[in-house]
């Protein structure tokens, strides 16, 4: 995973930056059934000599052509809805960094590839009309409430508190869709 200090975007001491651990990835088959696993993350860095928490519900994902146009998305596609959680809400001490990947897949749909990323609230949002070349993403977080409440169905189980505030958009990173990649290469998609 190649990444320079020149892909960080840094907000009142709180760094972002996207990850992409395979680069290259194989168009999968078009065959019923087929497709390329892949995941791309975040690492977020607390410079501050504060602790901060951060909702990872809110990583959305941005795609960019090989023409640099942004590609647009579909969904949610939700099959079941989840709440946060007390584990959505990691702590990042002052000089920690929090890693988070979201899974996803390339897959034919209507002789186009399409990407299609599942998120922690339960939602799959759908990215059509891929090529091979090269692409890219980044993530976008976003919050705006520094303190939730979690229930236990109706009951209030605890409150978090110091929840980071904000929208940032990390810089894109490039993702190369290949016709195949060669057994030795090491660019291996091994999700």
């Amino acid at each position: 995973m190649q990444q320079s200090k020149d892909d960080l975007v840094e907000v009142d001491g709180i760094r972002f930056q996207t990850l992409v651990p395979e680069h290259a990835l194989p168009i999968p088959p078009l065959q019923p059934g087929a497709d390329t696993p892949v995941q791309f993350g975040i690492r977020i860095t607390n410079n501050t000599q504060t602790s901060h928490r951060f909702l990872l519900f809110f990583l959305f994902p941005t795609f960019l052509n090989a023409e640099g146009q942004v590609i647009k998305s579909e969904g949610p596609a939700i099959n079941k809805t989840n709440v946060p959680q007390e584990a959505d809400f990691p702590l990042a001490k002052s000089g920690e960094s929090l890693i988070f990947f979201v899974k996803g897949r390339f897959v034919w749909d209507k002789n186009q590839i399409k990407c299609v990323v599942y998120l922690r609230d339960g939602g799959a949002w759908s990215f059509r009309n891929f090529q091979p070349g090269t692409h890219q993403v980044r993530f976008t977080y976003s919050n705006k409430t520094p303190v939730w409440n979690i229930y236990d169905g109706r009951l209030l189980k605890t409150s978090i508190e110091d929840v980071w505030t904000g929208m940032i958009s990390t810089y894109f990173v490039d993702l190369h869709l290949v016709n195949s990649i060669p057994h030795n290469s090491g660019n291996r998609c091994n999700i």
